[in-house]
């Protein structure tokens, strides 16, 4: 059954999470493998907040501003996420339009509702 706040849902993910895995020598190693797919989501901006980094010499010319972003993600309840599973969200993934941005991070503590879940995650970057 669909939840009406589903309605709101523009976003897509995958849900990735680490499982025992029979290596081929015969013993188990754990690996990140696909939990969930292609499940509606909504990804929103929670709170940024900035730092300023400033060198041993307090040297204004070395200093660099740091921003944290915190992310909040909601979805239906019926789905299993756990606290560190890995998503891979598609912005605007269900409307298939231009504006598409992958997200990869992880997952805090989910908090179940009736109607949705909610948990913050924290995005990383590779590369």
């Amino acid at each position: 059954m669909i939840e009406p706040i589903e309605y709101t849902y523009f976003d897509v993910m995958d849900v990735y999470r680490m499982k025992d895995v029979m290596q081929p020598e015969g013993h188990y190693e754990q690996e990140r493998t696909l939990h969930l797919s292609n499940i509606p989501c909504a990804l929103a901006k929670a709170k940024m907040s900035t730092s300023t980094y400033v060198n041993d010499d307090n040297l204004a010319q070395d200093s660099a501003k740091i921003v944290h972003n915190q992310l909040a993600l909601y979805c239906n309840p019926k789905y299993d996420i756990k606290y560190n599973d890995e998503l891979h969200i598609t912005k605007y993934g269900r409307l298939n339009g231009t504006r598409q941005q992958q997200v990869t991070c992880t997952t805090g503590e989910p908090i179940l509702y009736d109607s949705h879940q909610y948990m913050m995650v924290r995005e990383y970057r590779t590369g």
